[in-house]
């Protein structure tokens, strides 16, 4: 995408990957497992480079709203051959709800909006803070055990993170004072 790649970005890469690395886990004796994340690792590289050139000729609400009808035209089908399969509680309808809303419309949005504003390479690399996120709320929601390791990983994505953040602001200070 023409992006220039710094030695800040590739700093920031080797950080978040590596911390990323801690935050998981070794992963052992589940090469089905393994060889699934790497599938959508590739299909996510590929969903955010077609995405940055989609976002060049639309909004991220227009660019969303065909995901979400693609999605729902072919979840569509799978219900007609599959049957219809609803929530038997409250409880249930909320949990739909929340996977919508929250856990779907509200990412893509954003995220989309964001890959417009800051770009494919920053938009991946800050897209390595899921990985903390899901532990943290893993261990708020459902009492799971922080282990060192996983906070040391986290500590190093975040760190990417800011040192991504600070050098595009640094690099936005200075193209937007050379311009005024």
């Amino acid at each position: 995408m023409r992006e220039k790649i710094t030695r800040v970005k590739i700093l920031a890469l080797i950080l978040a990957l590596t911390g990323t690395a801690l935050t998981v886990g070794p992963v052992s004796g589940q090469l089905i497992g393994v060889l699934m994340a790497i599938t959508a690792a590739l299909i996510y590289s590929i969903y955010i480079i077609v995405g940055t050139n989609v976002m060049k000729h639309v909004t991220a609400v227009q660019s969303s709203t065909v995901i979400f009808a693609s999605a729902g035209a072919v979840y569509g089908l799978l219900t007609l051959i599959n049957g219809v399969q609803f929530p038997s509680s409250s409880s249930g309808w909320l949990a739909m709800l929340g996977i919508i809303i929250i856990s779907t419309i509200i990412p893509v949005v954003t995220f989309l909006a964001g890959l417009e504003r800051i770009g494919p390479t920053n938009a991946a690399m800050l897209s390595t803070l899921e990985p903390v996120v899901t532990v943290l709320l893993a261990a708020w929601l459902f009492g799971e055990k922080l282990l060192p390791i996983v906070m040391l990983g986290g500590g190093i994505i975040l760190v990417a993170v800011v040192l991504l953040t600070k050098a595009e602001m640094s690099l936005q200070k200075g193209v937007s004072s050379h311009l005024a």
